[in-house]
């Protein structure tokens, strides 16, 4: 299902740094989104949110770069948490965690406005350069759109 299915090590060169980037993470379990703060939490600001309200509501005000939404299926309730982020977060990278990945989750993940897909368990380092790499083309669009005429 995964795009990535080839990667060599996530691990950033300085030069590759992006920092200052804010990263939500939603997540309605505790223990996951203490992995994501300190595994992701050297390289950008990690935002832990419990709920997909929350997370909706934080986000008009946070205006994070970078969302990680856990999803439990494709008629769960973070579909709808999937389209009122994108919504709000109109330029923000947010990549979709799935446990259960079917074509219908992912496909419809993609149409909601995911900008990618990963199933977990999941490679940490698969994260980090999916993060790594939908941050860097979001900058590199908005430097070329600032700069046209």
């Amino acid at each position: 299902m995964n795009t990535h299915t080839k990667f060599i090590s996530a691990m950033p060169s300085p030069e590759e740094t992006l920092p200052g980037a804010t990263l939500m993470v939603v997540d309605d379990k505790r223990w996951p989104l203490l992995v994501y703060e300190r595994l992701l939490g050297d390289r950008y600001t990690v935002v832990s949110v419990k709920s997909g309200g929350r997370a909706v509501a934080m986000a008009a005000d946070l205006c994070p770069e970078l969302i990680v939404l856990d999803l439990l299926g494709p008629e769960s309730e973070e579909m709808a948490t999937l389209r009122a982020l994108r919504e709000h977060s109109l330029t923000a990278v947010i990549v979709v965690l799935v446990a259960i990945a079917t074509i219908q989750s992912a496909r419809q993940a993609m149409l909601l406005g995911a900008d990618d897909f990963i199933t977990k368990p999941f490679d940490p380092d698969l994260l980090k350069l999916v993060l790594r790499d939908g941050l860097a083309a979001r900058r590199r669009t908005a430097q070329e759109l600032a700069c046209a005429p």
